[in-house]
């Protein structure tokens, strides 16, 4: 599967609470972790970041609306999931009248925020400079724990999780318009008056 279906398929399957959730202290704090390692990472000057600030807020906007249309569907969403489980107990394949309703309940969000984000992407990139664009694809966020790494002072403790982690590419979506993050990019705008 490539990384950009497989993207698609994360974005379908995570719950809704992913691009903005009532208050979880833990998301607030790992959102401010990577809004932070992206800003150091980054760098931006302050022009760049007076050119990135518009793109950053209209991405959040889109996200936000992306959303209210994920909430707004997921009680079809649920209706067509039970109707698969009722196929599936019923005769042990999923209905193509429920496949039909999945894709109606969905609707071609997908798709289009699949467009939207993909042309943010474009315009971010076009501000960046090949090393800051080079850092970001490299940048890994959080903190990356093995969990079968030893605590520390046992023997091999501190070793590093070696290779990208799942996932890496959504959550730097999501941290790039976060609260945390246009926050950043907005003090760094400030300087350049």
């Amino acid at each position: 599967m490539s990384i950009s279906k497989a993207l698609i398929l994360a974005g379908l399957l995570v719950p809704t609470a992913t691009l903005a959730a009532p208050a979880d202290p833990l998301r607030d704090l790992r959102m401010e972790v990577a809004a932070l390692q992206i800003d150091h990472a980054l760098e931006l000057t302050p022009q760049q970041a007076q050119a990135m600030l518009p793109i950053l807020r209209e991405a959040r906007a889109r996200a936000d609306a992306l959303k209210a249309r994920r909430e707004a569907a997921l009680p079809a969403v649920e209706a067509a999931l039970r109707q698969a489980i009722a196929d599936l107990k019923a005769s042990g394949t999923v209905s193509p009248a429920t496949v039909q309703a999945m894709k109606a309940a969905r609707g071609a969000a997908a798709g289009a925020a699949r467009d939207e984000f993909k042309s943010f992407f474009q315009q971010t990139r076009a501000i960046l400079t090949p090393a800051q664009a080079k850092a970001m694809k490299t940048l890994e966020l959080g903190i990356a724990v093995d969990p079968t790494d030893p605590p520390d002072g046992a023997p091999g403790a501190g070793q590093a999780e070696a290779g990208p982690r799942p996932g890496m590419r959504f959550l730097k979506l999501v941290a790039v318009i976060s609260e945390p993050f246009l926050a950043l990019v907005q003090a760094r705008a400030a300087r350049a008056g």
